[in-house]
């Protein structure tokens, strides 16, 4: 070997000795050299360590795509409202339906006129024709989808319109979890009497025969997907939410006569409202606040949306035991939106996508239209808690209008029927109650004479009104009978969809008050004389005196009521005082009675 040979040699075995010693793998210890040894002996192969365990990496969040709001304005169904990309639907109108008129009645105008907050001359209906009816204003959110626990962290979809049609429009973004949302939006027909119901989309040939036949129900069609576009499984929240400015309905007695704009929701079969005053709630604890911004409402998810006394706009999932509904708010003080949302929480592996499909209606709250679509639907037109005599007679007010085609008449035909059908018992309760103002000077002669002895006194009194005829029950017992029915129908007027803008005599809207003050006023009139007729001559003058007010603290009430309301009240009351001054004459050319015997 020479000698440039040998160096070589001699410096890679340096070299190798260096990095062993430096990087090599360390030494066994005395117990691994010992296990190695009899592993050896015995033909066997030193098992290899266990791997270390490794988490699996965080699901990537996608950098989101530059994209800029869009609007379309989006026609379906007899509806009209501005559709963003960003913020959902609003501003949806309904063409066939005016909005509520701004009736100014002549004692707001004669006061802000004094005071100087009202200028100009009297409208009593607004100073201009009202614009079609809304079920979403300006300031909605409805129809915003995302991820997240709720709405309410504020992880919506940034959407972009990629397909717009006549008849549909779809929507497709990105959540800052990294969840692909698409959102297709469609017009169809409701075929409500198939075995099972269905929605068949404009332009296909089932749409075009149910179209012919007429009995669809036009509903507006959604399907939304969630796709996981990350590369790990994740679980995360869904929701689909409907915000609205939720107007108050004010305070005291006469708030229940405004209609009040509200988040609504029938889960488990249980009705629920929400809003900023809670007004109106049969689910408690409902009030919406800024501390508190969520409840969630137990069961399967029938319907949710926004109402108000004659219109609303709902969303059914068409798998209602699929998620969860909550009455929830969206941001805070004055700005903030009150609504409802669905939401559910699953897992979704790499690439897996989860549709849901909902149907959606928007128009008025009209009891047939409503129940064709879905009978859970008809809670939202609360007739009380005497609906069971509300439905006839609601019934028998629209069989009247097919008659006249005049609701005004109908209410007065209605008020005639109720009127006749409780008339005997309302006459045998007027006769006692005149029987006994007659006998009343020989009642006070009784308790003068038996002061003193409180159990002949009580004899002689019953045989007395035994002798004339008086029934002491009897003035009590038919109120207490008619009482359901009188609320049930007063529900009906107040309520009823079918009366909104129709014209009566000199009224243009039934569930407005009268501007005018001509029936309250009138009403308070009849109230007075009908208390001459059944105010006891025995009442001391002071009771007389605050029965002097009654007429005048219930009258005040119908400057509120809904004139619709007031028309039914004027015909009962004017009927009683007429039923009961004609008892009166008959009674008065009868013979007096026989002074009470001395004993």
């Amino acid at each position: 070997m020479d000698r440039r040979t040998f160096l070589a040699v001699l410096l890679s075995v340096t070299v190798f000795s260096v990095w062993s010693a430096l990087f090599g793998p360390e030494p066994p210890t005395p117990e691994e050299a010992a296990a190695l040894a009899e592993a050896a002996e015995q033909g066997e192969t030193a098992p290899a360590p266990a791997p270390e365990a490794v988490e699996p990496a965080p699901a990537p969040v996608p950098e989101l795509p530059e994209v800029t709001e869009q609007e379309v304005m989006l026609s379906m169904c007899g509806g009209t409202g501005t559709l963003s990309s960003f913020d959902g639907l609003s501003g949806m109108s309904l063409a066939a339906y005016e909005g509520p008129y701004e009736v100014m009645p002549f004692y707001s105008w004669l006061w802000g006129t004094v005071t100087g907050s009202v200028s100009g001359g009297w409208h009593p209906y607004g100073a201009s024709e009202p614009g079609p009816a809304e079920v979403l204003t300006p300031e909605a959110r409805a129809l915003t989808v995302g991820t997240g626990s709720s709405p309410t962290d504020g992880d919506s979809a940034r959407m972009a319109i990629v397909e717009r049609t006549d008849d549909a429009v779809v929507l497709r973004g990105m959540t800052a979890t990294g969840i692909e949302v698409t959102q297709e939006i469609y017009e169809g027909l409701y075929d409500w009497e198939a075995e099972k119901p269905v929605l068949h989309r404009k332009g296909t040939d089932a749409y075009r025969r149910l179209e012919d036949s007429g009995n669809g129900v036009c509903l507006i069609g959604m399907n939304v997907s969630w796709r996981n576009r990350s590369s790990v499984p994740v679980d995360q929240g869904l929701w689909l939410g409907i915000y609205e400015v939720a107007n108050q309905s004010g305070s005291g007695m006469t708030a229940r006569y405004n209609s009040q704009r509200q988040p609504t929701a029938v889960t488990d079969d249980d009705l629920s409202y929400g809003g900023p005053n809670g007004a109106g709630c049969v689910t408690a604890g409902t009030r919406l606040e800024d501390e508190k911004t969520e409840f969630p409402l137990e069961g399967p998810v029938s319907w949710f949306g926004i109402s108000d006394r004659y219109f609303g706009f709902y969303v059914l999932p068409d798998e209602p035991s699929a998620g969860s509904a909550f009455l929830s708010r969206i941001g805070q003080g004055e700005e903030a939106l009150d609504g409802t949302h669905w939401a559910v929480t699953t897992r979704l592996d790499a690439g897996e996508t989860r549709t849901e499909s909902f149907r959606i209606y928007a128009g008025p709250n009209d009891l047939d239209a409503l129940g064709r679509v879905d009978e859970s639907l008809q809670d939202v037109v609360d007739l009380g808690w005497f609906e069971f005599f509300g439905y006839p007679l609601l019934i028998m007010l629209r069989f009247f209008y097919s008659a006249v085609g005049n609701w005004g008449i109908s209410i007065v035909m209605l008020t005639l029927v109720v009127k006749a059908l409780f008339f005997p018992m309302t006459q045998s309760s007027f006769k006692s109650m005149q029987k006994m103002q007659r006998i009343q000077p020989m009642l006070n002669e009784l308790r003068e004479k038996h002061s003193d002895n409180p159990q002949e006194l009580n004899q002689k009194t019953i045989a007395l009104m035994q002798e004339h005829g008086v029934n002491p029950a009897a003035g009590c017992l038919p109120m207490f009978v008619q009482m359901p029915v009188w609320i049930a129908l007063y529900n009906v007027l107040l309520t009823s969809v079918d009366l909104y803008h129709t014209e009566f005599l000199y009224l243009r809207d039934l569930t407005q008050p009268d501007p005018y003050l001509v029936l309250p006023i009138t009403i308070m009139a009849l109230m007075f004389i009908q208390q001459r007729f059944s105010t006891p001559s025995n009442v001391s003058p002071e009771q007389q005196q605050i029965m002097r007010f009654m007429p005048l603290f219930f009258g005040l009430l119908f400057f509120a009521f809904p004139s619709g309301l007031a028309v039914y009240v004027f015909v009962n009351i004017l009927l009683s005082n007429l039923q009961q001054w004609w008892i009166k004459r008959n009674l008065d050319t009868a013979d007096p009675p026989a002074a009470a015997a001395a004993t």
